[in-house]
């Protein structure tokens, strides 16, 4: 990200240091080859890096799912309960019910 900031015939220029970390979706059930305990190997790699205090969430949920019951949501709740450094996004906007509006989740 650059900031540019100008005025009386000088310019400064701010560029931020950022590291995205993908980090695996948070799962419930193991599938063939991965062991019993993923659900909770995963959430524990997960908080490894959201507990920092320098990190952004952004936590991704589904818009045809419930998203008071969002796992995401409430794992960022957890570590950043004033909502200072979480942002959260939907997706899945096409597979809402017919009839339902994405705007009604968020408001």
């Amino acid at each position: 990200m650059h900031l540019c900031v100008g005025g009386f015939g000088f310019l400064v220029v701010v560029v931020v240091n950022l590291t995205l970390i993908d980090l695996p979706g948070l799962t419930k059930v193991a599938v063939e080859g991965q062991p019993k305990s993923i659900a909770e190997d995963i959430e524990n790699m997960v908080r490894t890096y959201i507990e920092k205090p320098n990190c952004i969430i952004l936590a991704i949920s589904p818009a045809n799912q419930d998203i008071a019951t969002s796992d995401a949501i409430k794992l960022a709740m957890e570590v950043d309960a004033t909502r200072e450094r979480t942002f959260g996004m939907l997706t899945k906007l096409d597979l809402m019910d017919k009839g339902t509006n994405a705007l009604d989740l968020i408001s």
